[in-house]
């Protein structure tokens, strides 16, 4: 989400913010996986994070790409990124993959459309922020 921030002009830390909360609920939600953004919107509220941050979160799950905040479009975009990356594996990611993957994802590319961002730059910028991560995400 940092990545994507930098490539949109959006703020870092609270995109950064959006990233590492946005799939807090999945546990908690697993058996409803309909109830996903009311609950998380819920949590992160709860625990002290922007209402822009949860109100995000909560659309990602629910809202049309028209009608997502760029936040939420950003959101969207990541989560399609970072599945990728969980299902390949980072070794011999490239942004060609990435961008592939994202746009068999109609949504996602909507999304990245949307937040007026260029397919190849989306993934190569999305693909050195996996890296810059990896250990976090146990990629």
């Amino acid at each position: 989400m940092v990545a994507l921030a930098r490539l949109h002009g959006g703020d870092e830390a609270i995109w950064g913010l959006a990233g590492l909360g946005a799939d807090l609920d999945a546990t908690l939600t697993a058996g409803n996986p309909g109830g996903r953004g009311p609950v998380i919107e819920e949590l992160l509220l709860t625990e002290g994070l922007p209402p822009e941050v949860a109100a995000a979160a909560r659309a990602r799950h629910e809202g049309e790409p028209e009608t997502l905040l760029p936040l939420a479009r950003g959101l969207v975009v990541a989560s399609t990124l970072v599945d990728a990356a969980l299902a390949l594996g980072l070794d011999g990611l490239t942004p060609a993959h990435l961008a592939g993957r994202l746009s068999r994802d109609e949504r996602a590319l909507a999304c990245q459309r949307l937040l007026g961002l260029d397919l190849d730059a989306t993934a190569a910028v999305a693909l050195a922020g996996l890296v810059d991560v990896r250990e976090d995400l146990r990629l």
